[in-house]
């Protein structure tokens, strides 16, 4: 593992302490007098945001240097996760999700995860410097008890984190004994030093939601861990400084930035609440997969480093920065170790790692951050117990018509993504399964205790004989795992039938029905567009048609011209697939030929056009 270079022992001063502080007051003089621009950001949850300098605020990050570089392995059995363990790519701690990166059978086929495993995987690995994050899911207990094992073999004081979020997996994945489990954290926050309490609130903005929606379920799932934990024994004051909050980033770098600053924002307002002296956030930024594209993979490269970007001018305190091709199914080495190598540009070249809240007094950032934070404070109040919401559906149900907006907005792309909606590929691309757990053995008594169970494991028990079995599971709507190319999936799908049946790309002519300069434009619009579909374009006159072997044809003329275009869509009429590129309103019938316009349902309007390739005129 890296250790962050000399230089970074000392913080640098707040960025903002170096410049002259102009006031709002200014600022707005400046607009109206023209000298600075009007800038307006919309955001969900939030509303309209003026670009308003607000002058330099006290920093809501505390200064840390560099971030934790946290890679997180999560297949390839004990061998490979050693062999890749032992390629330093810049990592500075460790994250394991154990039933892929530690994963074999025995000869019955059950799990095979034990101590000796977890052992040689990590057997290079300095744990006495190394911070280490276990995956533990639904089985804390038996985690933390082998990490406790780990430790007594090693002889070392660990600094690890035990990851695992009731609230996340009942809403992940429908189902979750929740009781049991903040029962087996509590017992683990009674017995090691380390952060065993996790809220996961990535699980809103991996199922589709927005920033604002990560924020009120930070706040929610927060409040429900200090009062499940309290009803355990374990009071507020002990728990917030062992709390790590694990939350996603995307590609939107002001809001996401501005969204860890509310996160400490309204961390601290909780803890005020709660009569707790302000107690550090841990907060570990993971890149969300919603943001990934399978098309054109390697944009997924500057998207990486946008979101780099955010979580460290955001203030995290480790980064998770995914691979390029992670949704092409196992990564690539070179996508491993770029995952990891852009922190480190960005922390020691760009200097980012140097600067105390590097965001501070940035008007933009500074007033989605206020925003934020207050608007996440009043609905997270006005939402109540979070398993209550997540329970009766009203959760599912917010987080169902956020992720039907973001898909309207990228349908009419409005919203664009760069190997989705804009300069996408049409081709075979298929990710690997998603790698499941063995089968466990059958249950038996497991031991609460977890000295108990750290020494049954250190007599060599598999770990998945000694998970906890659920008492009393409950029940939600689960929410699931989005990304954005899920939306363009039918296009894509419908894309590749009609190449199969026409056993070639289709080739629509763009046809100029006069010599207006508008013509030119809405040909451009309509390649484009056609591109997402895997179609070809040949630009044509309307004269020409006759003699062209064409699939489809886009009729592209002028306003007037479309005025009487009856004659000129005749013209088209040999030809089984219409499209007109023109704006929606009277001039055309879209039941004739299929409308191609600025605010047009991009999926539904190339599938239609797609459904008719091959078909009789």
């Amino acid at each position: 593992m890296t250790s962050p270079p000399p230089h970074l022992d000392q913080p640098t001063p707040a960025l903002h302490t170096w410049f002259a502080v102009p006031t709002l007051e200014a600022w707005r003089a400046e607009a109206s007098a023209g000298k600075a621009p009007k800038l307006s950001a919309a955001v969900p949850g939030v509303g309209a945001v003026d670009v308003l300098h607000t002058g330099a605020r006290p920093s809501t990050t505390p200064w840390r240097g560099a971030w934790d570089v946290r890679p997180v392995y999560d297949g390839g059995g004990p061998a490979a996760l050693r062999a890749e363990l032992a390629d330093d790519r810049g990592a500075t701690s460790i994250g394991l999700v154990p039933h892929g990166a530690l994963r074999g059978v025995d000869e019955g086929g059950s799990a095979l995860i034990d101590l000796d495993a977890l052992d040689h995987a990590l057997a290079d690995v300095d744990l006495a410097r190394t911070p280490l994050a276990i995956e533990a899911g639904a089985a804390p207990r038996v985690w933390t008890a082998a990490l406790i094992a780990l430790a007594e073999r090693r002889g070392v004081a660990l600094q690890a984190f035990v990851h695992a979020c009731p609230l996340g997996l009942l809403s992940r994945h429908g189902q979750a004994d929740v009781e049991g489990l903040w029962d087996a954290l509590a017992d683990a926050a009674k017995a090691v030093p380390w952060r065993v309490l996790t809220v996961d609130a990535r699980v809103a903005g991996e199922a589709g939601g927005e920033a604002i929606d990560e924020l009120v379920w930070a706040v929610a799932g927060a409040h429900a861990l200090l009062d499940a934990m309290d009803r355990r024994g374990v009071g507020p004051a002990e728990v917030a400084p062992r709390v790590t909050v694990r939350i996603g980033v995307d590609e939107d770098v002001f809001v996401q930035t501005a969204k860890l600053r509310a996160l400490r924002r309204v961390w601290g307002r909780l803890l005020e609440a709660c009569g707790v002296p302000d107690a550090p956030l841990y907060v570990h930024a993971i890149a969300t997969p919603a943001a990934l594209t399978r098309q054109l993979p390697h944009t997924n490269l500057i998207r990486a480093a946008v979101q780099g970007f955010a979580a460290a001018v955001g203030g995290a305190d480790a980064v998770t920065l995914l691979p390029f091709d992670r949704l092409r199914g196992a990564p690539s080495p070179l996508a491993l170790r770029q995952a990891c190598t852009a922190q480190a540009v960005l922390a020691h070249e760009a200097g980012l790692a140097l600067w105390e809240d590097p965001a501070a007094g940035a008007g933009l950032v500074e007033e989605l951050t206020e925003r934020l934070a207050a608007a996440a404070w009043a609905e997270a109040t006005a939402l109540g117990p979070l398993e209550d919401a997540l329970r009766s559906g009203a959760w599912a149900a917010r987080i169902g018509a956020r992720r039907a907006d973001r898909e309207a907005a990228l349908r009419t792309r409005r919203r664009s993504l760069l190997g989705v909606n804009l300069h996408a590929e049409v081709e075979e691309v298929s990710g690997d399964a998603e790698d499941e757990a063995p089968p466990a053995p059958p249950p038996r008594e497991v031991p609460t205790d977890l000295r108990a169970l750290a020494a049954e494991l250190a007599a060599g028990a598999p770990i998945a004989a000694l998970v906890d079995r659920p008492r009393a599971p409950v029940t939600a709507p689960a929410l699931g795992t989005w990304t954005a190319g899920d939306t363009f999936e039918p296009l894509r799908a419908a894309a590749l039938d009609a190449r199969a049946r026409l056993g070639r790309r289709p080739i629509c002519g763009l046809v100029a029905a006069d010599d207006a300069p508008l013509v030119r434009l809405r040909q451009d619009f309509a390649a484009e567009l056609l591109a997402l579909a895997g179609v070809d374009t040949v630009r044509l006159r309307l004269t020409e048609v006759a003699d062209a072997a064409l699939d489809a044809a886009c009729l592209c003329a002028s306003d007037e011209r479309l005025a009487s275009f009856e004659e000129d869509l005749a013209a088209l009429a040999a030809l089984p697939a219409v499209a007109v590129a023109a704006p929606p309103g009277p001039l055309v019938d879209g039941r004739r030929a299929v409308l191609l316009h600025r605010n047009v349902d991009v999926v539904a309007a190339l599938c239609a056009l797609l459904a008719r390739l091959g078909e009789a005129p």
